[in-house]
């Protein structure tokens, strides 16, 4: 069999040894079954917890005699639950926030801003500045990864709104009393 442990999804490449062997049953553990000789299975996990699947391989001769089971096991290692909420999602530039991490089973954590900055912080605080003259969408990405490498990945969006660029123009700025001034907001 290939690499027996993994993090979810965890695609094992099962390789028979069976001698003398023409049909062959398998059983994954997980409800699902295969007669290939040397089949390819995907194993989901659960969050939070390790999942065990008893594999079972039964062998048939060509003149139709079953010889030993062969069980083995295959660990899905836990996957983390990432999550986090913010104190503002969305605002006027500039706009800081904090973010509170609400992530389960993790060991560290890879925050990604969405403009080029990032954090291994728990809970970091970040300011967002939009420079333009239109909304800017920035995706917030939180990464959590346990000590095995299992991760898991959640993307929120936070919006910052520019600041409105006053101006106005004139018909004229000088002459003679009364003097009548169009005002143009720019």
């Amino acid at each position: 069999t290939g690499n027996l442990t993994g993090c979810s999804p965890h695609t094992v490449t099962f390789t028979n040894q069976t001698y003398n062997g023409k049909n062959y049953y398998w059983n994954f553990g997980d409800g699902a079954t295969d007669t290939a000789k040397n089949p390819v299975h995907v194993f989901y996990g659960r969050y939070l917890q390790d999942t065990v699947f008893n594999v079972k391989l039964v062998a048939q001769s060509l003149n139709g005699c079953t010889g030993d089971t062969f069980v083995r096991q295959v660990m899905v290692r836990s996957l983390p639950y990432a999550g986090f909420t913010a104190t503002a999602m969305s605002g006027c530039t500039p706009l800081t926030t904090q973010f509170l991490n609400n992530s389960q089973g993790l060991v560290t954590d890879e925050w990604n801003f969405g403009d080029g900055t990032t954090s291994t912080l728990v809970n970091p605080t970040h300011t967002f500045l939009n420079n333009t003259n239109k909304d800017t969408t920035f995706n917030v990405r939180l990464v959590t990864i346990t000590a095995y490498g299992c991760s898991d990945t959640i993307i929120k969006q936070v919006t910052v709104y520019p600041k409105p660029g006053a101006n106005f123009t004139l018909s004229t700025s000088s002459g003679c009393g009364p003097l009548n001034v169009n005002f143009t907001n720019t």
